[in-house]
């Protein structure tokens, strides 16, 4: 349905009207020699490039190519919906289930939110949290409100009561520049639950993989020498940030 409804606003956008095919083009700067940059040229020789076959040809590839991207990226526009840098809250003030997101523009994000990191595989991967109002911020850090620059990037807590960092349960991230994607809104956060952490599985999966790295090998001097250790350097590659607690 989504995916159904991302087409139709692309069919929308780009077919609509006549302009509306044209503008959609890469300037032509940017344009292919002798592709779109073509069309364009028709276009601002006052030429209709529908008459003109070898111009259309390409109008046709390059939106089908765009068309296809669509459906395989996958990627769907949500409202309330940004990506910002993680960072802890050094004043060991958050609670571990709270956070604190500033749009520079916009002010604070309040209430509910989910945030999650890429690749997220594990049900812990994606986190709902209370973002703190203004007024909360207030009461809490008193009318200076909070020294730590924090306009376009989301505080998460490094309160004594976490058992772990905040972003380690986001797909095993740390603080050094690690992004996330943080979601307002109401269809998917007031559905969403968080999953307890699975720490005993999470073990599991780091000795394994720590069991299959050459003896005497440490993961950081490890090079891969056949296909099997190759694979084993991918494996570890992929894992280790999971055990990095920020």
């Amino acid at each position: 349905e989504l995916q159904a409804k991302q087409v139709d606003a692309f069919a929308a956008e780009r077919f609509g009207d006549w302009q509306g095919t044209i503008r959609s083009l890469p300037v032509f700067e940017f344009a292919a020699e002798g592709k779109t940059r073509l069309a364009l040229q028709v276009y601002d020789a006052g030429l209709d490039p529908r008459h003109e076959p070898a111009a259309m040809k390409w109008i046709v590839e390059y939106h089908a190519g765009a068309l296809r991207r669509l459906r395989s990226d996958g990627s769907y526009r949500c409202p309330e919906t940004w990506h910002a840098f993680i960072a802890p809250d050094f004043s060991q003030k958050l609670l571990p289930h709270e956070c604190i997101f500033k749009l520079p523009c916009s002010g604070y994000v309040e209430g509910y939110v989910v945030i999650a990191r890429s690749p997220c595989n594990a049900p812990w991967d994606a986190q709902k949290l209370w973002a703190l109002s203004h007024e909360e911020i207030l009461e809490r850090w008193g009318s200076s409100g909070i020294a730590q620059l924090h306009d376009g990037v989301i505080l998460l807590s490094a309160n004594e009561k976490c058992l772990h960092a905040p972003a380690h349960y986001l797909a095993g991230g740390d603080y050094d520049g690690d992004e996330a994607l943080i979601t307002a809104c109401e269809d998917i956060v007031g559905y969403f639950s968080n999953a307890s952490y699975n720490e005993g599985m999470v073990s599991k999966v780091e000795a394994l993989i720590g069991s299959l790295l050459p003896e005497g090998k440490q993961p950081q001097e490890f090079i891969a020498r056949d296909s099997f250790e190759a694979v084993c350097d991918a494996l570890w590659t992929g894992a280790e940030n999971s055990m990095l607690v920020g």
